[in-house]
């Protein structure tokens, strides 16, 4: 659609080691993060990517003439992406069923068999400009590591291994620890997956660069515990249970003045909210856990 630019250098192919190499590959888009958005009108993600040090390992080459890629691994040592999004536009009315990872890959004209993938050195970025603030909320994925196997779309292999896993572990805000992973089934066409997460004890006031610009929420005081949470889904749907254990927690409702920008809290509602919200969790009466259950909106994006 001529809204990027994709650079690759220093492809090499070594028949004799059976690998094939690319010293770096970037996506450049055509514009601004404003001007990128301003040129659609919907709401449209703006990728910037960077990816050095990329490895295709023990490639059979014989495969390669019946247009077949199998190679034992593929490794990408080091990764740089920043997401931007325009909430101010509306949602382009496009259903996105069938775009799941596993999905796109039963999609390809090309049958692939890697059983394993590994990315280093990961920083993705992920930006909103958001109308309830009209300010850009960020949320950014650190130092992350991602183990991906069974890379398949070959069926005689999906009968003996059915599921394409993504485990990963990274640091939210470039401070918060998080462990999981998401498992797609590779058999049938509903989207059937798995996510499961873990984080440790943090400083709930890290959270205030998301909560105040994305949902004019702002912590005052509190720490989390921990979290966990543990969800199954597919094409239409997802649910599970979620287990937050926090302390001393108290908040502040925001309101935007519309003819100043300004960002001030409001008395009444913050104090509504903070009788309504329990400050500590387990209680005396013992741990809180919910069990949300979302319908998906078919055109957003996993």
């Amino acid at each position: 659609d001529k809204s990027y630019r994709f650079n690759f250098d220093h492809i090499a192919v070594n028949s004799l080691r059976k690998d094939f190499t690319i010293r770096s590959f970037n996506i450049v888009p055509f514009a601004s993060e404003m001007s990128f958005a301003n040129h659609f009108h919907f709401q449209k993600d703006r990728y910037e990517v960077s990816l050095s040090g990329i490895s295709l390992q023990g490639i059979d080459m014989n495969s390669l003439l019946d247009k077949r890629l199998e190679a034992s691994q593929l490794v990408i040592n080091k990764v740089n992406a920043k997401i931007y999004r325009d909430l101010h536009k509306p949602l382009e009315e496009k259903s996105k069923v069938g775009n799941y990872p596993s999905q796109m890959l039963l999609k390809l004209s090309r049958q692939i068999n890697i059983p394993k993938a590994t990315i280093n050195n990961a920083d993705i970025e992920y930006r909103e400009n958001e109308p309830v603030s009209n300010k850009t909320g960020e949320i950014d994925f650190m130092n992350s590591n991602l183990t991906i196997t069974n890379i398949t779309n070959i069926p005689a292999v999906i009968q003996n291994r059915s599921r394409l896993n993504i485990a990963f572990q990274s640091k939210i805000l470039g401070s918060i620890p998080i462990t999981g992973n998401f498992d797609f089934s590779l058999k049938g066409n509903n989207g059937d997956f798995l996510a499961n997460g873990q984080i440790p004890a943090f400083d709930a006031l890290q959270l205030n660069k998301v909560s105040i610009p994305m949902a004019l929420i702002k912590i005052s005081s509190g720490k989390i515990n921990g979290i966990d949470f543990h969800f199954t889904g597919d094409n239409n749907s997802a649910k599970g249970d979620f287990v937050m254990k926090y302390q001393d927690l108290k908040v502040d409702v925001l309101k935007r003045d519309k003819k100043t920008n300004d960002i001030k809290k409001r008395g009444l509602a913050t104090l509504a909210a903070n009788l309504l919200v329990a400050n500590e969790n387990p209680t005396s009466e013992g741990l809180r856990k919910e069990d949300p259950e979302f319908k998906r909106d078919i055109n957003k994006s996993f």
